[in-house]
Parts: C-alpha cells; structure tokens; sequence
C-alpha cells in the first residue's frame, strides 16, 4: 500500500506521550526552584518575534508546562537540578519592562556580572541591542560560548504552536498539508493526534480531493472511527488494489442470453441488469453469482435500459418501454406511444426520456406511467439523449443536437456543426459534448447554443465518451482513447502504443483516477487518468483474436462488471465466447463469505468437540462477541496464545497470536518470523501485521485475512463446518497451531 495510506492506519507514538515529558518538568522545574538571591535585579527576558514579554506568573506556568516545551536541550536544562529561575521586583530604571525570566549559569553570579546587568538594564532599547551585538562579536572566536547562548535563546523561539494556536486556527494551517504529511504528524504526540484527527479536517481533505464519505462497511471500520479519515484511507486502498493487485484466481462469470447480444448493462454494486436481443432483461444477485429474476413481456429486443433502487425501465424494438419492480420481477407499466423502436433512455428521478427511430423524443413518469410530453423536431431516428431535469438534449442521425425545455415542449437550440450522424452525448448541466461518426468531438454552451471547441484527432466513430469535471474520456473505433480538456479544448492524452487495444474500443469509464476502457479485441485495459500511462490488462477474454469481445462494461470504486460476447459463429468461438457477464474482480472482498451467526455456530461446534477429545479450547463470551482461546506452552520455553475472532468488515473469521517468554515479555515481529518455516516463500509484511485485538484492545499478531474468502471458496460446496477447519487448518500450521485430525472427523 501506499505510504499514505499506511500512514492514515499509525497511531501516535506512546513513548512521546506528554504525560512522560510531564513527570520529567516537574521533578526538576517547579516554583519551588525559583531563587531571590539578587534582590533588586532583574533579568530581561529574550522574547519571541512578535508576542508581548510573559509576566512572572505566566513565565513560571509557560517553562513548567511539558506541552509547550519543544526543543530537546531546554528538555535537558529542566531536567538538570542545579537550574534555578531567577525572579526580582521591577527596577526604577526599566518602568517600561515587564518581569521576567531566564536560565542563569550552574554557579552564583559575580559582583561584576550583577553591576553589568545593572548597567544593561538602565540602557535604552537601541543600546540593548548594540551592546548585544557587540556581545556575541566578541564571543564569535569562541565556539562553545556561541553555542551557550544558542541553546539559551532557542527555546524561546520554539513554541508548539498548534497546540498554542486556537483549535480553528491550527486546523486552518493543516487543511493545507497533504493527507500524508497530516498522519504522519499526528504522531508527534497526543495533543497533535488529537488536532489532527478531527473530523472537520479529514472533511476538508476528502472534499479537496472530491472524495465522498463512505456510508457502507469498509475494511478499515475497527481500525479508524474518524469517518471522514475512513474514507480517505478507503479510496487510497482502492486506487492501490487497481493499480497493483491481481485478480481473483477466476473471474464469476453469469451465463445467460446464450447466443444473443447483451445490448445493455446495469450495475448498482449489489444487482446486475443485462438486457438482450433474445427479448428479455435478467437481474443478477453480486452476492451469490445467480439470475434472480428473468424479466419477460417485450417482443422484440432489448436496446436500452435504466435502473433505480426498486426500478427498471426497458426500451425494445417492439416501440414500447417497459417498468419493471426490481424486488419481484413484475412488470408495473407499459408505455406506448414511439411507432419505431426505443433505442435510448435517460432517467433522472421519477422522470424518463425516451429517444427512439421515429425521430422524436418522449418524456414519461415511471411512477404512473403518463406521458408527459412529446418533443418533435429531428427529421431522423434519435440516437442519444440526456436529462438533468430542466433541459432534455437529444443527438440525432439528421446531424444536429437538439435541446429542449421539456415543459414548454420547446426546442431552445437546434446546435448544428456536425457533418454525420450523432452517436453519443454527454451533459454536465453547462456543457454539451457530441460525438458523431464525422470523427469530430465538439463542446457546446447549452445557454447559450453555440459551439465552444472543436476536438479533433480520432479518426473514426466515438462509440462513448465520460465527462468528470473539465476532463473528457473518449474512446474511438480507431482503437485508441483520448483524454481532453475541454475548457482548453486541448487534447492532454493520447492512450495509444504498444498496450493500446488492437481494434475499436467499445466503452470506457472514469474510476477513481484511473479510466477503464474496453475493446473490440477481447481485453478490458486499465490506464492512469492524469498520466496517460497504460498501467495493465483487467480481462483478457481467452478467445481473444478468434471474436471475442466486451461489448460493455460497468465499474463501481470497488468492482468492475463486463459484458463479453462473440462476433462470430463459428463453433470454437462459441465455445469460448458466448455470451456471458464477467464480475471480474471484487476489490474490496465486500461478499459474505461467512455470516456472524454461522462463525458462533462454528465455534460452538468447535468448542464441544474439543471436549470431546480433552483439547485445550476455550470459548468466551463477552458483550462484544464470543471467540476462542487456545495456548500451550512449547519445548523452548515460549508461550503460544491463538484466538479466533470474528471480522465483520472482512466477514471471515480472523486468527490472532501472541508468542511471549514466561516472564510475559512478548516476541518482536522479526522474532515471529523467523519461527516459521514458511518464511522463505512468503513475505512478512504481506503475510503478518500487528493490530488492536477487536475485543481484548490489547496489541496481537493477526495474520491478514485479505485471502481469506479466496481459501474458502476452494470449499464451496462444503458445509460451514468443513469450510470454517479447511481455513483454521491452513492459517493455523502456517503459525505453529496444532490442530488434531480427529476435529475432521463428524
């Protein structure tokens, strides 16, 4: 992972704690020290740039207080007990003086030091400061009394000064640091891991860098309650896995519509919604790999569809546009009214266009099923629309882009420039961006009408186009993606070269920062959004170059769902390349693998058996879950503990270790390590970190259980019981727990 987001996870250092600097000032630096040896003198203070000179009082609380006492020799000098803080009464000479402080030498003072401190202090401002710099000229030539009166003025200008400043001020400053360098000061001590770990911050940092607050289970929910903070070192985590981490041994793949187009795609995270040439739509389950519903009723294909939480919407070539509740598959509504196929949607709210080869474009409420409003005006079929819900904007085969105000039924502008049909739009609410088969890209002002740029570069159709801010992503029949600006109009990336796709990129999509894009050629590549850099291949279909192709593909931040298919007929390709949905990869392992009352079940039934066979099992119950203990003493003296816990972020059981000598000392990570044999083929930090334990809040060894839901899909088709041994199995001997064979036998 990232040093950010390794960074996010570290707590403050405890051996800085304040409370140790504490009980170090005040053994040494107390008011008790405060010496009247020299009644009648004063000495003054060196002050820092820009605050007024401390009275006594204030003084005495300011060099006594650990939190504000920074610098490593002043720590020395309170520390040392011959410091003694000298204090007087005010002087007749030095009425524009406030009473101060200083650290005086280990010995008393001579006469003559005191009568030149008396002749210092009667001096005025200006000559304080001559008779100063002749000072230290005159020290110059000698290098430890040059470096005793830097360690005696240092600390005076060397203030934590987040911890001085006002709460709102000193959040203010760190809004302005990196995340990283902001974890990496939380650290400093327990006052800073306090400033800098509060929400406000982490808010103001995720919303710097346009990151939402996570609202679902993520990995990080036990070790960082910082919401704001969480969701920062989730989106991190997230761009590391698509950047570095392979993919899931075998992608699930959902087979349906055999030999037919899947013509459209949806994904919500939790459901797929594939629609089809073979007549019919099918929603998928993420969670278990199955077809929950098959949606019949069209009688024809399937071109277009949109999805909400409870929804679907379906246009087909049989002119009509189905509603579909999402729960139970029953169609709600049919809306006629288009005389040619439906060949595109867009939804916002409660409201759907509809665009379709009868050249016009028809607004619907899916709620009821009216028909709002009709929009004639194309002379072609409408091939693309889009609603933000005060302006419809609709392409066309006639070459013009059209937007209307849907209420009025009015056509506002009628934007024309292309000298080809229109295939794809994309709107903003302020842009428009077309792309037509003229191989021109060109970005309208949708108030008012007129044409700001005109991309060019590809050479062929854009098949699709996302808009993230500023930043357009085409992808082009001529095999390459493009990444522009259109407030510039200038093009900052071409995705090309030797990684680039081998024929016409069918999508692409915008994830995190990186763009997806897949390919007539089989392969669904992955590139890095603000570099152009080609960074790997996601899927490569194996009947690629036979056919093979992905015809869509749908991201969330945390998973990535394809449509792939055949171009062909010929029996080898079908073999290889019917049509299916790959998931091909679950970043952040979100699937239940193992439910919490199936763990207690588990180690219940793990418990007993261990009574059965007098084995060292222990369960214990608490009000934060129950787990297993088991520990044994070894040949060289070590004693070994194991506990079994619960992961509800990771929905698998996890295995947690100590190994300490008998006098309680525990063994260091590296110490760890090297008592396993698996060490040559492993690498530690990959394989152990030590963590919080969920329920103790005690430091443990865990070993990761990132791979968890890998091993126990291994087992399947296995009973809970043989699914939960196969993993204690496996974790367990690659860390020195024994596990009697007799717990496989039922």
């Amino acid at each position: 992972m990232s040093s950010e987001s390794v960074g996010i996870l570290s707590s403050p250092d405890r051996s800085s704690s304040p409370s140790l600097i504490d009980q170090l000032t005040q053994n040494s630096c107390t008011a008790t020290q405060i010496s009247t040896d020299y009644p009648g003198e004063i000495l003054q203070q060196i002050r820092s740039p820009g605050k007024r000179q401390l009275t006594i009082e204030e003084s005495i609380v300011t060099t006594n207080d650990s939190k504000r006492i920074c610098n490593s020799n002043l720590r020395e000098q309170c520390d040392s007990k011959s410091t003694a803080i000298i204090t007087s009464s005010p002087s007749p000479t030095s009425s524009n003086n406030t009473d101060s402080i200083s650290f005086p030498p280990s010995s008393p003072l001579s006469s003559e030091v005191i009568n030149w401190l008396d002749i210092f202090l009667a001096m005025s401002n200006e000559d304080r400061t001559r008779a100063t710099e002749a000072l230290i000229r005159t020290c110059s030539t000698n290098i430890l009394q040059l470096n005793q009166i830097k360690n005696q003025i240092e600390p005076y200008f060397q203030r934590d000064f987040i911890r001085d400043l006002p709460r709102e001020l000193a959040l203010h400053v760190l809004k302005y640091l990196p995340a990283n360098d902001v974890a990496r000061a939380s650290r400093t001590c327990r006052s800073w891991y306090e400033t800098c770990n509060d929400i406000l911050l982490w808010k103001r940092i995720c919303q710097r860098k346009m990151i939402p607050l996570k609202k679902l289970r993520t990995i990080f929910d036990e070790a960082i309650e910082n919401e704001w903070k969480r969701s920062y070192a989730c989106h991190k985590h997230l761009e590391y896995v698509w950047q570095h981490e392979q993919l899931v041994p075998e992608p699930v793949v959902l087979r349906g519509h055999e030999d037919f187009v899947i013509t459209c795609l949806q994904f919500d995270g939790k459901r797929i919604v594939s629609g089809s040439d073979d007549n019919t739509l099918k929603i998928w389950s993420v969670a278990t790999g199955k077809c929950d519903q098959t949606l019949i009723g069209h009688n024809g294909g399937v071109w277009c569809s949109e999805m909400t939480d409870e929804l679907i919407v379906s246009g087909s070539t049989d002119r009509t546009i189905r509603v579909w509740n999402i729960g139970t598959g029953v169609c709600q509504h049919i809306l006629y009214g288009h005389t040619s196929t439906v060949r595109c949607l867009a939804l916002h709210g409660d409201i759907v266009v509809s665009g379709s080869r009868d050249a016009t474009v028809r607004v619907w409420n899916i709620r009821t099923g009216e028909r709002l409003h009709m929009l004639s005006g194309h002379t072609a079929a409408v091939r693309c629309v889009c609603y933000n819900g005060k302006y419809v904007v609709s392409g066309a085969y006639d070459h013009t882009i059209r937007v209307w105000l849907p209420d009025q039924e009015k056509c506002v502008h009628t934007l024309e420039g292309h000298t080809n049909r229109v295939y794809s739009l994309v709107f903003d609410g302020k842009h428009i961006v077309s792309g037509s088969l003229d191989c021109m890209i060109r970005v309208w002002d949708v108030e008012q009408g007129t044409c700001i740029h005109q991309l060019t570069g590809h050479l062929s159709l854009t098949s699709g186009m996302q808009l993230r801010g500023n930043i357009l992503v085409s992808g082009n029949a001529d095999s390459t993606v493009k990444i522009w600006n259109i407030e510039s109009g200038k093009c900052l990336h071409t995705l090309a070269g030797r990684n680039k796709h081998a024929s016409a990129v069918t999508w692409v999509q915008v994830v995190l920062n990186y763009v997806v894009s897949s390919g007539d050629d089989g392969t669904v590549k992955l590139w890095d959004l603000n570099t152009g850099d080609f960074i790997r291949n996601l899927v490569t279909l194996d009947s690629m170059g036979s056919g093979g192709v992905v015809w869509r593909i749908k991201c969330t931040d945390s998973a990535l769902v394809c449509a792939a298919g055949s171009r062909n007929s010929t029996e080898d390709t079908k073999k290889h390349a019917t049509e299916n949905i790959y998931i091909v990869t679950k970043l952040l392992a979100q699937m239940m693998t193992l439910t919490l009352e199936e763990f207690n079940q588990c180690i219940s039934d793990l418990y007993e058996q261990s009574q059965q066979i007098h084995d060292r099992w222990q369960l214990l119950k608490t009000s934060k879950g129950s787990y297993l203990v088991y520990s044994f003493v070894d040949q060289d003296h070590l004693k070994h503990e194991f506990h079994i816990v619960y992961s509800e972020s990771y929905a698998v059981p996890v295995l947690y270790f100590n190994i300490s000598h008998l006098d309680g000392s525990l063994l260091s990570l590296d110490d760890v390590w090297q008592l396993f044999t698996h060490k040559k083929t492993s690498k530690m930090y990959e394989t152990i970190t030590q963590q919080e334990h969920s329920i103790l809040h005690r430091p443990f060894f865990v070993l990761h259980p990132c791979h968890t839901e890998n091993v126990l899909k291994q087992v399947a088709d296995q009973p809970i019981k043989k699914k939960f041994l196969f993993w204690l199995s496996i974790y367990g001997q690659s860390v020195g727990l024994p596990l009697s064979v007799h717990y496989a036998i039922d």
